[in-house]
């Protein structure tokens, strides 16, 4: 019997109950995936609950623990300008050259960006 249609024999039910059911089958298949990485790479499918972004973020939001110093610093020399003229805050230019001191790796990757930023 094909599969697609023992699949759609198999759900019983009102549209709610079938819903329901498939997604225990679904649950089951990406408990199984967790478990199985090597055949979690064979698939052309990845099988994730619908909330599994925003968890995700909900977590990462939870372990954030601010900004750096630096940014802090940045941060609190130019809000009053960026508050009346917020046009400002995009111009990466005047915080090169403010008596912040900036790492010159990250003025390199600054650098890098806005080229990047150029030409896209």
């Amino acid at each position: 019997m094909d599969q697609d249609l023992y699949l759609q024999l198999s759900l019983r039910g009102t549209l709610k109950e079938k819903a329901m059911q498939l997604d225990k089958h679904l649950d089951s298949i990406r408990l199984l995936l967790e478990h199985d990485k090597e055949l979690a790479r064979q698939l052309g499918f990845k099988v994730q609950a619908k909330n599994h972004g925003d968890k995700s973020r909900l977590l990462k939001f939870a372990h954030y623990l601010g900004p750096d110093n630096d940014t802090s610093t940045l941060l609190a020399a130019y809000a009053q300008n960026w508050y009346y003229h917020p046009l400002l805050f995009w111009d990466h230019s005047s915080a090169m050259g403010c008596n912040i001191s900036v790492d010159p790796q990250e003025q390199i990757y600054q650098a890098f960006l806005q080229a990047t930023h150029d030409h896209a």
